[in-house]
């Protein structure tokens, strides 16, 4: 992405070294990740904005919480949420939950969960659990939420609001990421503009269609 907007001689070399000597993300990350390979069922359907979303949950994960000005004082926490994804834009939101009971949401089989896809008009194609292949949309997001989450110590007094606050950040990273694939960041896609310096983009649908 910075090559996008900016330019200097030996940028590549640049940023490669940053990433490659960032403590916090060499201790952090995931060095090895398992391959989910490809979708393993066809495309039945044009596609389209917002006509295909992904849902999932994830938790409980473990993250870095310190509720002191102390340093070092950080504790272990869970985090779970809610999350969801555009199929044709890649656009995704975050939702923090107390746990996989919450809000009735228990594995999207709850009563009040399919009435509230009734109401929309929202026709459910479940897939099997713990087959990260039958939802892979979704479970490449969860593995960059993951080492962007890794990388934080949640601080404050409000500890489910302060996890709120850091999914929205990681979403927002997402959103303007650009996809090296089709040239395009979420947020070009949704909005036909450019998030951080205000430009305006031309999405050619035609083309993104046949990736």
């Amino acid at each position: 992405m910075v090559r996008e907007h900016f330019y200097w001689p030996g940028i590549d070399a640049a940023i490669e070294s940053l990433v490659r000597t960032c403590n916090t993300c060499q201790r952090r990350k995931l060095t090895v990740v398992k391959k989910y390979g490809k979708i393993p069922l066809p495309r039945t359907s044009k596609l389209a904005p917002w006509k295909e979303v992904h849902v999932d949950l994830i938790g409980p994960w473990d993250v870095r919480y310190n509720a002191t000005t102390v340093p070092g004082k950080s504790t272990i926490e869970k985090i779970h949420a809610l999350t969801a994804i555009n199929k044709a834009l890649g656009w995704p939101e975050f939702t923090a939950i107390l746990n996989k009971t919450s809000y009735h949401v228990t594995e999207f089989v709850g009563q009040e969960f399919q009435d509230l896809l009734q109401s929309y008009g929202i026709k459910p194609v479940p897939t099997t659990i713990r087959n990260p292949r039958s939802n892979g949309v979704i479970k490449w997001v969860h593995l960059t939420m993951g080492d962007m989450l890794r990388t934080m110590t949640f601080r404050g007094t409000d500890w489910f609001q302060n996890m709120q606050r850091s999914l929205n950040a990681v979403a927002w990273a997402i959103r303007i990421t650009i996809n090296p694939n089709i040239k395009y960041s979420p947020c070009y896609l949704a909005f036909n503009h450019e998030m951080l310096f205000h430009q305006a983009v031309t999405v050619n649908w035609v083309a993104i269609s046949k990736e």
